[in-house]
């Protein structure tokens, strides 16, 4: 996971970025704030004049939107206590995913390069009789890995 982009996260009373890409972990206990991974800060207090904020702030590349989670509409304001409503970026055009961090073009090389991998990994599966615990195992681990981490092969490009 990158995180060399992320605030500093104790400053912010949130835990260590791990999950979401230059964006920090959830709330320390005892803590308030938006929930779940962000760079908004946490607070002892339970605030509602604080808005919720897009992850990295959409890298500069796109706009904080808010969405009622009843409507999935957009609305005009989500507080850091409201449950009904989640930030969003809206990525201006040429840049993809949550933070708008990359471009649409290492998206889909992204996309190309995970449906290449699991195609050969179906591949090798297909014609290996009787594999062992630990080779499907290891298939397992590539697939679980190409799921969860969309943009670990982007580190090829830079």
């Amino acid at each position: 996971m990158q995180c060399s982009g992320s605030p500093d996260c104790s400053l912010l009373n949130r835990y260590p970025c791990s999950a979401t890409t230059n964006t920090c972990g959830k709330c320390k206990d005892s803590f308030f704030g938006d929930e779940g991974d962000s760079n908004t800060a946490c607070s002892s207090s339970i605030s509602t004049s604080t808005k919720k904020r897009c992850p990295s702030d959409c890298s500069n590349n796109g706009v904080c939107v808010y969405i009622s989670i009843n409507t999935n509409n957009r609305i005009s304001m989500c507080n850091t206590t409201d449950v009904s409503c989640y930030a969003e970026c809206q990525c201006a055009a040429g840049f993809a995913s949550s933070a708008c961090e990359i471009t649409t073009a290492q998206q889909q090389w992204s996309s190309d390069y995970r449906a290449t991998m699991i195609g050969q990994i179906a591949t090798v599966a297909k014609v290996t009789s009787n594999p062992s615990t630990n080779t499907v195992n290891g298939w397992v681990g590539n697939l679980v890995e190409l799921g969860i981490s969309s943009l670990s092969s982007l580190s090829l490009l830079v």
